[in-house]
């Protein structure tokens, strides 16, 4: 993508409110942007909502951690049905049919004047991808150029130890493969999944990401750190009311 302003800002140009049926609600079709925000303060006090889309294989449940999707990288190629131009890229079986709709592409290695350069995936078969028409790259993509396909808004089941910076929050419906739906990422949620592998809850204590659940405690440094649990638990919890804060993520890794 040519980098102006105009470019910046993807014909948005306003920060606009959202309402919605119910936050429960998982949708096979996308209902707005993802990434939205919705804010709202209910029984639980303030809390705040993002739109993304679940690429869980099997679907996930209410109440789950979810974390940002694997990075998909590869290296452009030129099969039989090839189309490699400012809107398209080609790399043959790298990609399921669908999943890379709403990631970034960025060109990694270059054969031209391109290196960096970002674009928006509208639609993806098997081995093709379609860039957003309205933002093209400033010069066609090559075989050999290297790519990477980054899911801003793309989230499956959380991974023990996932830092902060990809956690992508608590699971509000009850969502199938591909679905869009909501995330909880900051404020009080009262039934998140806990892993059994942890510790007992006490009071005050730290989470962090789990196998698709908030970890108590653990070893994990402050960047991994997703928010902490206010009350104590008597045994090690299945679900327990979790604090969660990821709405920031900007912090250090290493």
């Amino acid at each position: 993508m040519a980098l102006r302003t105009v470019d910046g800002l993807l014909n948005l140009g306003s920060l606009l409110s959202i309402g919605q049926k119910s936050l429960l609600d998982s949708h096979a079709t996308q209902q707005t942007n993802l990434g939205v925000l919705s804010f709202l303060t209910d029984a639980f006090g303030p809390r705040i909502f993002r739109y993304v889309r679940f690429l869980q294989t099997g679907g996930m449940a209410r109440g789950e951690l979810c974390d940002r999707v694997a990075m998909v990288t590869g290296t452009v190629d030129g099969p039989t049905n090839a189309v490699n131009d400012t809107t398209h890229a080609t790399d043959a079986a790298n990609f399921t049919a669908g999943n890379e709709v709403g990631k970034v592409f960025q060109v990694n290695v270059i054969t031209g004047a391109k290196e960096g350069q970002t674009a928006l995936i509208v639609s993806n078969t098997i081995d093709i991808l379609t860039f957003d028409s309205r933002y093209p790259l400033s010069a066609a993509i090559a075989v050999g150029d290297t790519y990477s396909d980054w899911g801003q808004a793309h989230y499956d089941d959380a991974a023990a130890t996932t830092n902060r910076i990809n956690v992508g929050g608590i699971v509000m419906g009850d969502p199938a493969l591909g679905d869009y739906g909501w995330v909880q990422i900051y404020g009080f949620n009262p039934a998140v999944f806990v892993d059994v592998t942890g510790a007992a809850i006490t009071a005050g204590m730290k989470g962090v990401a789990g196998a698709a659940s908030v970890l108590p405690g653990g070893l994990e440094t402050v960047e991994d750190y997703i928010g902490w649990f206010p009350m104590a638990t008597t045994t090690t919890a299945v679900q327990a009311g979790f604090v969660i804060d990821v709405f920031g993520q900007a912090q250090p890794v290493a």
